[in-house]
């Protein structure tokens, strides 16, 4: 029977609700009944094995790490706005010193034209 389940994809089990959002995604699976264990079998392992639904629910994101990954995204925020006010005053510092360089240098004279002195 084909299945379509919403697994983690970075632990190939199906996914919980604090499972980030970016890891989750929605698959089809063969779901056999009974399971099938190679194991007792004698090993043998059928061809579309690979495609076997996942039976166990993601253990590795929980309520903790939901809200461990929350807090980082937090911090990955403040950093983010950070490095663009660092940006945006670093812009306006070149902006200042280019008016300030602007009073420190005089403007270049034309060049002398020295058919002008001489007398015809």
């Amino acid at each position: 029977v084909h299945v379509e389940l919403t697994i983690d994809k970075t632990t190939n089990q199906i996914a919980n609700e604090y499972c980030p959002k970016d890891n989750v995604v929605t698959q089809v699976f063969i779901q056999r009944n009974p399971p099938y264990n190679p194991g007792n079998h004698g090993g043998v392992v059928p061809s579309d094995y690979q495609y076997t639904a996942p039976t166990k629910v993601c253990e590795v994101h929980n309520q903790q790490t939901a809200i461990e990954d929350a807090l980082e995204d937090e911090d990955e925020e403040d950093d983010d706005n950070d490095k663009k006010d660092d940006d945006d005053k670093g812009k306006k510092d070149d902006d200042d010193n280019i008016d300030d360089n602007k009073d420190k240098n005089p403007p270049a004279l034309p060049p002398d034209d020295e058919d002008d002195d001489e007398e015809d």
